[in-house]
């Protein structure tokens, strides 16, 4: 079983945060998933709709586009 722990400056730099995790074993996850694909594109299609107008520096101020901000474009590089 994975061990996790939160160190003192973690606790201090997020304050109330909590993370969750899922395990998952013996899923089979290679082929394309035409109805995974299609809800994207609703999703999408609707989040420029909703979002049309805004600029990318208001959005970046608010709080769930900041957070994704500040993660690397890079998933294997550390923060």
């Amino acid at each position: 079983m994975l061990q996790i722990s939160a160190t003192e400056a973690w606790r201090t730099s997020h304050p109330g945060a909590s993370i969750g995790l899922l395990e998952l074993a013996g899923v089979e996850n290679h082929g394309a998933s035409p109805r995974l694909d299609e809800r994207k594109r609703r999703v999408e299609t609707d989040l420029r709709r909703r979002l049309q107008g805004f600029s990318r520096k208001y959005l970046l101020l608010r709080s769930v586009f900041s957070a994704r901000n500040t993660y690397p474009s890079d998933p294997n590089a550390r923060p």
